[in-house]
């Protein structure tokens, strides 16, 4: 799953065996929805369903997910942080990934202990935190 869907997060968590968050700071993450919005105002990409973005709406409109952005960040990350430290289901592995680097770092771990074949030793999937 992707995305801040409270209404099927019991749902979900039920089902699921990890949740990853991506735990980035507020810059990369209205860069991030910046450019995404912008590249694809430009470019009229096609979203879903024959919906576009468009400058008017990603730019003034209480709608734009860059205003979501805005808004609700600082929120949000308090509410993730304390369900992380809750960790309100007990047979899920909870990770937190605070930086892009972190995630290419585990992700190049884990293609290298795919190539190497199985292994019996349990494998971390984040760096040790940074002190």
């Amino acid at each position: 799953m992707d995305g801040n869907y409270a209404v099927v997060r019991d749902l979900v968590c039920a089902r699921a065996t990890a949740v990853i968050w991506l735990n980035y700071s507020f810059p990369i993450v209205i860069w991030r929805a910046l450019s995404r919005t912008l590249r694809r105002a430009l470019t009229r990409e096609e979203l879903f369903s024959g919906n576009r973005e468009s400058l008017r709406m990603a730019l003034f409109s209480s709608e734009s997910i860059l205003w979501w952005v805005l808004t609700t960040f600082y929120r949000r990350r308090r509410h993730y942080r304390y369900l992380f430290d809750t960790k309100p289901s007990s047979h899920l592995v909870y990770v937190e990934f605070r930086s892009p680097t972190e995630v290419e770092t585990c992700l190049a771990s884990l293609a290298r202990t795919a190539k190497g074949g199985i292994t019996t030793e349990r494998q971390s999937l984040a760096p040790d935190p940074q002190p």
